[in-house]
């Protein structure tokens, strides 16, 4: 953005194009430039924290039972079978 606003400065002075162009593209440029901060006031105050944990830190720590599926886990009926006979 900066860059091009460069640009067409440098254009105004030197001549190339009209006051009241640059004036136009000029706000264009600027309305343009904002919208990204506008967009990041509007998400607010937000901080992403990152946590960096060794390879193993898992294992140490131990199984997490109130998160784990227990015994949710299904096994095939395979181990218990049942008598037709």
């Amino acid at each position: 953005m900066a860059t091009m606003q460069d640009r067409l400065l440098n254009a105004y002075l030197v001549g190339t194009i009209e006051e009241a162009v640059y004036k136009a593209k000029s706000n264009e440029l600027k309305a343009e430039a904002a919208k990204p901060d506008e967009a990041l006031a509007r998400v607010g105050d937000v901080n992403l924290v990152t946590t960096k944990r060794k390879p193993l830190d898992a294992f140490a720590e131990g199984l997490d039972l109130g998160t784990s599926r227990g015994d949710r886990i299904r096994t095939c009926d395979l181990l218990n079978p049942i008598q037709t006979r």
